[in-house]
């Protein structure tokens, strides 16, 4: 839990909680958006483009949304 590596939304900084367990879940998600741009660099032209972007973005937003969600549950 800390201000400077990981998602920093002010609700994973507010709460220890919501941070560990916005992270453990983060972890398993960018670990399959990573294998899912590893399979788009074989896609042709600009599907290649559009499977990775599609996975980065998720990969970037599921877990800032999911930090909200948790830390209205748990707060």
């Amino acid at each position: 839990h800390n201000y400077f590596v990981g998602i920093r939304t002010p609700w994973t900084i507010a709460s220890p909680e919501v941070w560990r367990l916005t992270h453990r879940s983060a972890a398993k998600i960018w670990v399959l958006s990573g294998l899912i741009g590893l399979v788009a660099a074989f896609l042709p032209g600009e599907y290649g483009f559009v499977v990775l972007f599609g996975a980065l973005t998720f990969a970037a937003l599921v877990p800032a949304v999911q930090s909200y969600f948790l830390f209205r549950r748990l707060g």
